[in-house]
């Protein structure tokens, strides 16, 4: 995290100054879409303790984002756990989300793919047994 000298973040200086609604949901929005881009890079390099616990908490995490998949980037958050074979976070996601979890969420590669298909190319079975029950397959 971004902080002053003082140690504020800046939504809190923004709050402090008076900044409007409009202005401090776009500047939390961008403090998310940063966040992901971390999340994203230690779950890429398989590190998914550090990814839900040290940037920002899964659980403080909006739906939105961790079903997005940002620009330059192939792969979302559900992707790289398909890609990793981790059920725990994908069961995790799921109780948090609910079903506004896209799980059927596919990637931004010249093939596309789907969560589903990720997992089987890697031939993690069980994620893609515990995503068809999710899916109600």
């Amino acid at each position: 995290k971004l902080l002053t000298t003082d140690g504020q973040t800046a939504l809190q200086v923004a709050a402090e100054h008076g900044a409007d609604e409009p202005f401090t949901t776009m500047l939390r929005g961008r403090i998310h879409l940063q966040s992901l881009h971390e999340i994203l890079n230690l779950a890429r390099d398989g590190n998914f303790l550090a990814a839900t616990t040290q940037v920002t908490p899964l659980w403080e995490f909006p739906v939105q984002y961790v079903n997005l998949i940002p620009d330059g980037r192939s792969y979302g958050l559900l992707h790289q756990a398909a890609y990793h074979g981790q059920v725990a976070l994908l069961r995790q996601l799921r109780q948090l989300h609910g079903t506004d979890l896209k799980l059927e969420l596919t990637t931004k590669e010249a093939t596309p793919q789907t969560v589903r298909q990720v997992a089987e190319g890697r031939g993690h079975t069980e994620f893609v047994q515990v995503l068809d029950e999710l899916l109600g397959q």
